[in-house]
């Protein structure tokens, strides 16, 4: 009887147990379906926000050189121009000029035929009109976004944009405006309750009959949203499943499968980083920082991009944790200290005054290398170390006794310490009274609520007496408004950031904006 009941209780666990491994490599399988869902969307967005990106630049060299041949509107050389143009840029269907409701012109037309418009369905607080869904009499059930700036208008078909090919063509896509919500142009489902999740940054879900993936876009105004149905992810799990059950038969396998695994996914990524690094795939921006009380721009913060050519642009929000997690943020910092030393040598020659801001990560504290990097930094461009601002987050921070030591020698050689997104990591006011610090930058997040009456308003007015009380410059990022640069000013903030000024420049135009800041 016994026997009976050890073989019987044997027998139970060994199906319970293949139950459970069965099971737990399932879950395994729709995750990985999952991941390869999103991985999907990723691709898709990325090359919607490239194709946006390419053709907003079209846009504004298509605008910029009609308006700088100064061209009488409609006259047959204003024509003859916007022909040439639409020659030469893949992603515009038509030019044309516009005043009022009116269509006078176009690249195809000519001057022969002029068009009543609708009201435009959006107006920036910049003057700029868009029409989102715009019908042509020899374009019949296909639907056009029209740009217009002072007149001189850009024409898109949507789906030149939104096409990401065949392998893609069940993939719902939408690009809108974070400001309004309101979708710019869409091909396919579209849902207004998937617009409830922030798009800050990367967020993906499912709902029902959609897995939905929303990325920013390359700008600070849009956002694109793409939706794969379930059934394709099911068919992924489906793909999968066999595979993966074999594990879950093969129990004895599962701990070396899985830690092979994740070791590859680890080296690949490292291995992809790494590469990048290499084969010089990473480049620079520069955020224009301006002094309110004279508008010349008197810094810069460089900000690092990996142009991947398999995947194309991959926001830091992704490589840099990576890079974090992977022991290689050093070497990251280092890529950018010498890109900025190719870039900023005759720029500094030009405005010896000027600075460049570089992110410092808690590695880059805990290393006494970066005061060694900082000074061949200084060799390569022949600045001083007031050209050079170091900026920190109150996470690299929380280890005072690693940190301050570096920190301290830094400032001794005369770099200046700037602490970056003050008030949303940990706010420790002891942070501000153990080092030694020049500047202090106020987090986007509360410029934004200026003006909106929004719950978190008031607390950059305190920022700015906590900063005044220790003695500290300040600088505002994510400046977008005039009432946001007036209401600053007169708080005392004099230096600050943002899509208000300028985006992030190459180093050429860079070096335009900062002479045309101080001439006019």
């Amino acid at each position: 009887m016994r026997r009976k009941v050890i073989r019987n209780l044997a027998a139970l666990g060994s199906i319970c147990s293949l139950f459970i491994c069965i099971v737990f490599f399932a879950y395994l399988a729709m995750r990985n379906a999952r991941e390869k869902a999103r991985s999907e969307l990723e691709t898709v967005v990325s090359e919607v926000i490239h194709r946006s990106a390419m053709t907003q630049a079209q846009i504004d060299e298509a605008v910029r050189a009609q308006r700088t041949a100064a061209f009488a509107p409609c006259s047959p050389e204003h024509v003859a121009l916007m022909q040439r143009q639409i020659l030469q840029a893949s992603y515009l269907k038509e030019l044309a000029y516009i005043k009022g409701d009116r269509m006078l012109c176009s690249s195809r037309s000519g001057s022969t035929v002029e068009i009543d418009l609708e009201p435009a369905n959006h107006t920036t607080a910049t003057g700029i009109r868009r029409w989102n869904r715009m019908e042509f009499p020899d374009a019949p059930n296909t639907t056009f976004v029209m740009t217009e700036l002072d007149g001189y208008a850009a024409i898109i078909s949507p789906q030149l944009v939104l096409d990401a090919g065949e392998e893609y063509s069940d993939i719902a896509i939408t690009r809108f405006r974070k400001s309004n919500r309101i979708p710019a142009y869409s091909k396919g489902a579209f849902r207004k309750e998937w617009l409830a999740h922030k798009e800050d940054r990367s967020v993906s879900f499912f709902d029902n009959e959609y897995f939905v993936f929303i990325h920013p876009g390359s700008d600070a105004y849009s956002s694109v949203l793409a939706a794969m149905p379930t059934t394709r992810v099911n068919q992924m799990i489906w793909a999968a499943l066999p595979s993966y059950l074999a594990g879950g038969v093969l129990a004895g396998l599962f701990s070396a499968m899985t830690l092979s695994a994740f070791a590859r996914y680890r080296l690949s990524f490292r291995s992809q980083l790494l590469g990048g690094l290499k084969r010089r795939e990473f480049f620079l921006l520069y955020q224009p920082v301006v002094d309110l009380r004279t508008g010349e721009c008197i810094g810069a913060e460089a900000l690092i991009r990996w142009n991947q050519p398999e995947t194309g642009i991959i926001s830091p929000d992704v490589f840099i944790p990576a890079a974090e997690a992977k022991g290689l943020i050093q070497n990251v910092t280092i890529h950018v200290m010498e890109m900025v030393a190719e870039d900023v040598g005759l720029l500094l020659k030009d405005f010896p005054e000027f600075h460049i801001a570089i992110n410092i990560s808690a590695e880059d504290l805990n290393s006494e290398k970066t005061e060694q990097h900082l000074q061949e930094l200084l060799r390569a461009t022949g600045g001083s170390p007031k050209n050079i601002l170091i900026e920190i987050t109150e996470r690299s921070l929380m280890d005072p006794d690693k940190a301050k030591k570096v920190l301290d020698s830094i400032r001794k050689k005369g770099f200046e310490i700037a602490i970056d997104d003050f008030g949303i990591g940990n706010s420790s006011l002891s942070y501000l009274s153990t080092y030694e610090l020049d500047y202090l930058k106020i987090d986007k997040v509360f410029v934004d609520g200026i003006g909106d009456g929004r719950t978190n308003s008031p607390l950059w007015f305190h920022i700015i007496e906590i900063a005044r009380a220790l003695g500290l410059k300040l600088i505002a990022e994510g400046v977008e408004t005039e009432e946001q640069r007036s209401t600053l000013l007169q708080a005392g903030v004099h230096l600050a950031q943002g899509w208000y000024f300028a985006k992030p420049l190459p180093i050429n135009e860079l070096h335009t904006f900062i002479r045309d800041s101080r001439v006019s």
